[in-house]
């Protein structure tokens, strides 16, 4: 399955901030993620609530748990996006009608 986030710039939601936040910094705990939404952009979400956003995206493999229980994205998930942008641009340039599977 490929998960693609296209995020209103203005209007983030508590995962696309954290998946551009762990684009720019990464690894990070749920802790340093939390804080840095709270103390840096101003942005009022519950610890909890950073934890389920966390454990959502890592079920859909968007983000993966390092050993040492720090979060980053997941590549794959980077490659995927990449691959489906890629095809849906030449289909939509080229107008080609073809069907290709994303996922490995």
């Amino acid at each position: 399955m490929v998960l693609v986030i296209i995020p209103d710039q203005n209007q983030l939601s508590t995962k696309d901030f954290i998946i551009h936040l762990l684009l720019r910094e990464h690894p990070l705990s749920v802790k340093k993620i939390w804080n840095r939404m709270r103390v840096f952009h101003n942005k009022s979400v519950s610890f909890q609530g950073v934890y389920k956003a966390l454990t959502e995206l890592m079920e859909v493999g968007v983000v993966v748990k390092t050993p040492e229980k720090e979060y980053e994205i997941n590549i794959d998930w980077i490659i995927s996006v990449k691959r489906f942008a890629e095809h849906a641009e030449k289909q939509y340039i080229g107008g080609q009608s073809t069907i290709m599977s994303f996922v490995k």
